[in-house]
């Protein structure tokens, strides 16, 4: 992977956990299982601190970071379908959260893992293996929240509906990040 490449992967990587944190958080104080509201908590407060750590990583020289956190049309369209997919039912949002975001963050610290080279880029794989571990415990959570939240027949195909919906979108933009 180029250094170009890297940095548009750490924004994208950036962006996205801004748009994590943002959305699990407004969904807080609007879920009803108090084990859903404290699991989407702590995992918003996870997505904030990642994004901060990746933030923190992108070139400061001109023309500055900023200019790498400007949403991008798949942005826009994954998170207009998770808005879209979001009923308002804790089963909803522990699908989307547990079925499709997480997973996907996860294995986007895998595949960047697997392409980058131990000595060109310690510092970024450094990054990703603690944004690894930190998803792995998140997703065990999240999943852990599911099962036991999401029960019923009616819950687990409203689930499995707004998952489908937001995987659908993610897989035509071309990923999670669109790379």
């Amino acid at each position: 992977m180029t250094a170009e490449q890297t940095v548009a992967r750490l924004g994208a990587y950036c962006r996205l956990e801004q748009a994590i944190f943002s959305t699990l958080g407004s969904w807080v104080l609007t879920v009803s299982d108090p084990s859903a509201r404290i699991a989407l908590a702590e995992l918003s407060d996870h997505a904030g601190w990642r994004a901060q750590r990746w933030f923190e990583a992108l070139p400061t020289a001109p023309p500055g970071r900023d200019v790498f956190l400007v949403s991008t049309e798949a942005d826009i369209k994954i998170f207009a379908s998770v808005n879209k997919a979001d009923d308002g039912s804790d089963a909803a949002r522990l699908g989307i959260v547990a079925g499709e975001i997480l997973p996907r963050m996860y294995g986007l610290m895998v595949d960047h893992l697997a392409a980058t080279e131990d000595v060109a880029q310690r510092p970024i794989r450094r990054l990703a293996e603690i944004h690894r571990a930190d998803l792995d415990r998140d997703l065990a959570m999240a999943l852990g929240v599911f099962e036991r939240s999401v029960v019923g027949a009616d819950q687990r195909s409203a689930a499995d509906r707004a998952r489908g919906h937001v995987a659908t979108v993610i897989d035509r933009v071309g990923g999670l990040i669109g790379f």
